[in-house]
């Protein structure tokens, strides 16, 4: 059983990874379109009483706040699947700080990967503060595993 759980979670880290570099690969029109139908959807479903103008300037703020979201969940779902492949993997055989190092090591590696490849997509670019959102998500799911492990191992 240990097995096939540890086959699911590292098919699931490559599935997330093969979903960012999807999300990476889109030429920022169709990019910006997406995430824009959706901020439109919310602003109009919680606005109903703005102003044509309001509304303008509240979907620009939706749109901002879901394309940083949607960094950091999925560098989030990265980084819980990762963390738990690894432990599932070679827990018995590295320490949680050796394999929490890692991971950051590996996402820190694959988050740069992602901004350099975006560089060359038609209208995107690398942006810092993208790299720093997708450390976050990753840091706050790998550590939660850290800490629930690490909790469990001294309880044990």
């Amino acid at each position: 059983m240990k097995k096939l759980i540890r086959i699911f979670l590292w098919i699931m880290v490559f599935v997330t990874m093969s979903t960012i570099f999807y999300f990476s690969h889109q030429p920022a029109k169709k990019s910006s379109k997406t995430s824009h139908t959706i901020a439109k959807k919310i602003v109009n479903t919680v606005s109903k009483n703005k102003t044509q103008k309001e509304k303008k300037k509240l979907e620009k703020k939706v749109n901002d706040t879901l394309r940083t979201l949607a960094h950091f969940s999925l560098y989030f779902i990265l980084g819980l699947f990762l963390m738990s492949a690894m432990i599932m993997s070679f827990g018995h055989k590295k320490s949680f700080v050796y394999l929490f190092v890692l991971s950051m090591i590996l996402i820190l590696m694959y988050a740069l990967s992602d901004e350099y490849h975006q560089s060359f997509i038609p209208g995107r670019s690398a942006q810092l503060i993208d790299i720093v959102v997708d450390f976050a998500g990753c840091l706050l799911s790998s550590g939660i595993i850290f800490a629930v492990c690490n909790f469990k191992k001294k309880s044990i």
